[in-house]
């Protein structure tokens, strides 16, 4: 099964004054595209209206840059973030890229690199910017737990993907003062827990904060054995219900905001 990975133009998009012409957009491996037979048609181009300081506001569709979640990459628990910043011509034509973010995975960098290659983008004529020219971000999520047209979301990602997805991790997480890099669905856990908390975020000082730091991870790392032990269960189950009843509660939003569309 094929799932397409969306990306997205962050809206940190300001009008280009350009001195010279732009570099050769970022090198990267390729991973070739293959049409299997009846496969469903691509989503529509991804919309978005940024608002650009002083000089009016427009639009940039971004299409022909949708990619696949490499097979091989999500066999070996690979996942993470791709970013690039991005100049893009007056004509729409990508003019110079530069991976500004790794995902850590060759795989994930290859595809997404790939498919940026191809992106085609429509720039709205803007007062006060003659070159046309625009400056942005495009993003790459892959996650297992975040797959456009997978309505379940977290209800629908099980021990056994969690736990291949935290070995890897594990593997190429950065250091930092003697700690590893927490990745994205980690950080996802703790900020709920920070919104969720009674008094908000520094209730009980310091101490309070440090409190409730050391009780995500310990939640954490109680969801790394039960799901190590029990692979055929889904990574929600194992939470405590706080936990789950949020991020379950952001698959229904999640949901409901597909429906929107």
């Amino acid at each position: 099964m094929r799932e397409a990975v969306w990306a997205t133009v962050c809206l940190l998009l300001t009008a280009a004054s350009v001195p010279a012409r732009a570099e050769s957009p970022v090198s990267g491996g390729k991973i070739s595209a293959v049409e299997e037979p009846g496969a469903a048609p691509p989503p529509p181009p991804s919309t978005v209206s940024p608002t650009l300081p002083g000089s009016g506001s427009g639009s940039i569709i971004l299409s022909g840059a949708v990619t696949d979640f490499p097979e091989a990459a999500k066999a070996l628990g690979h996942h993470g973030k791709v970013v690039f910043s991005v100049l893009v011509g007056a004509d729409g034509t990508l003019q110079a890229s530069e991976l500004v973010n790794s995902s850590h995975s060759p795989l994930l960098d290859a595809a997404a690199t790939q498919a940026l290659e191809k992106a085609k983008f429509r720039v709205a004529a803007m007062a006060g910017n003659r070159q046309g020219e625009l400056r942005g971000q495009v993003v790459y999520k892959f996650y297992k737990w975040e797959l456009p047209g997978d309505d379940r979301r977290f209800s629908g990602y099980s021990c056994a993907d969690f736990t291949l997805d935290q070995d890897w991790w594990d593997s190429v997480s950065p250091e930092k003062n003697g700690k590893r890099e927490p990745d994205a669905l980690d950080r996802i856990l703790l900020g709920s827990r920070t919104l969720l908390q009674p008094g908000g975020v520094f209730a009980g000082g310091l101490a309070g904060f440090r409190s409730m730091v050391a009780a995500h991870r310990a939640e954490w790392d109680a969801a790394r054995m039960k799901c190590r032990s029990h692979p055929d269960q889904m990574f929600v189950d194992v939470l405590e219900a706080p936990s789950r009843k949020m991020l379950l509660s952001l698959t229904q939003m999640d949901r409901r905001a597909q429906e929107r569309r």
